[in-house]
């Protein structure tokens, strides 16, 4: 387990080829390059690799409409540079629908790889499970 970035709005860590990843609170442009630093970092270890990915949007408070096109930017840049197998999208909270219509629709625009949306987490460990062996390490981090 190796920590890239944790304070109030972001959290990355990587477990080897599985990427953990919190996004929550209001997101402006500045917070944003605080992330755009540490998936730079991300991508520069693994490119080429093959990879998973946990996203957890729970605590999001959407962002700067500045921010948002920044974010899918790194993440479609990020998407060409990296094998992403399967990306889980978490929402575990109020307002389910409305965040995952905002994340796919500003986020995650244009991205070359699957992404699936969950409610539950369990379900989306399980998902990825079936092409990563690493979820152990995160189902036991997010217990």
């Amino acid at each position: 387990m190796r920590r890239l970035l944790d304070n109030e709005n972001y959290t990355v860590i990587l477990f080897e080829d599985l990427v953990y990843i919190k996004i929550s609170g209001f997101q402006t442009e500045e917070d944003s390059e605080i992330l755009m630093d540490a998936l730079d970092l991300f991508t520069d270890v693994h490119k080429g690799k093959e990879i998973s990915v946990y996203c957890d949007f729970s605590d999001i408070i959407l962002s700067e409409y500045n921010t948002a096109l920044k974010i899918n930017k790194k993440v479609q840049f990020l998407s060409e540079q990296l094998k992403v197998n399967r990306f889980a999208l978490v929402f575990i909270n109020s307002y389910k629908s409305y965040k995952h219509h905002y994340a796919t629709h500003s986020y995650f625009v244009n991205v070359n790889f699957p992404i699936k949306a969950f409610t539950d987490k369990e379900k989306a460990l399980n998902w990825l499970e079936e092409v990563n062996s690493n979820v152990n390490q995160l189902a036991n981090f997010l217990r």
